[in-house]
């Protein structure tokens, strides 16, 4: 009976603690930041009501990686979590500041050069003009090009930078429910940004599949990754 009456005890505590700063968020009807969620979420409340609560006032915190693992060591569960991501503001990159000298232009390789990308491994003609960066993907295997694969990248020069897009068809590769594998071509399109071109090296970042249901070709979550090309000579 004691030990009934602690377990009790302890959880009317929790409410009382998770209670005021639900309270405190109703009345101010505002976003939710990620503080009182975690708040909300280590003081006892549901999961169910933190997601109910966050759809109805919003939240004003993007779902970085970091911000995710804060989140769940807290007690979020994966309903909680893709509620946050479909609601949540999307991480923006800073941009310079129109006041700024202008930054001046890197040197550009020549048209059509090739060039290699450390990371993917993958082999990419490279044609840039005054204001813009195309690239596109070479030497890919037979049997995927004969399914239609191909990445190709198009970007604006905006100040010093290129911004743009990558619309690709690529092979993911499938596990059967019966065993075995198959491979499936998703098509997607994925933010693609060019910081600096040099005769020996373009670097920048672009986004990548981090979850994808290659059966559905849905992508769940993305990332942003750096890339850097070397000319292939």
């Amino acid at each position: 009976m004691a030990r009934c009456q602690q377990i009790l005890l302890g959880g009317i505590l929790l409410l009382c603690v998770a209670l005021p700063v639900v309270v405190a968020q109703e009345r101010k009807h505002g976003p939710l930041t990620e503080g009182a969620i975690i708040n909300l979420l280590q003081g006892g409340v549901a999961p169910q009501r933190v997601a109910a609560l966050a759809q109805q006032y919003g939240v004003t915190f993007p779902m970085t990686p970091a911000v995710e693992s804060d989140l769940r060591t807290a007690g979020a569960d994966d309903a909680l979590i893709q509620t946050l991501r479909e609601i949540a503001p999307k991480p923006s990159f800073p941009r310079p500041a129109p006041q700024e000298p202008p930054t001046p232009r890197p040197a550009k390789p020549a048209v059509g050069q090739m060039w290699h990308s450390v990371g993917t491994l993958y082999d990419f003609r490279v044609t840039i003009t005054s204001d813009l960066f195309h690239a596109e993907r070479v030497h890919i295997p037979p049997e995927e090009a004969q399914q239609g694969a191909f990445i190709r990248t198009e970007c604006r020069r905006r100040g010093s930078k290129w911004v743009g897009s990558t619309n690709a068809k690529m092979a993911f590769t499938v596990h059967k429910v019966r065993g075995g594998r198959e491979t499936k071509f998703c098509q997607l399109t994925l933010q693609f940004e060019v910081d600096s071109v040099s005769p020996d090296k373009i670097t920048g970042h672009s986004e990548t599949p981090k979850k994808i249901d290659a059966n559905k070709c849905r992508v769940s979550q993305m990332t942003w990754g750096d890339f850097t090309w070397v000319p292939i000579s």
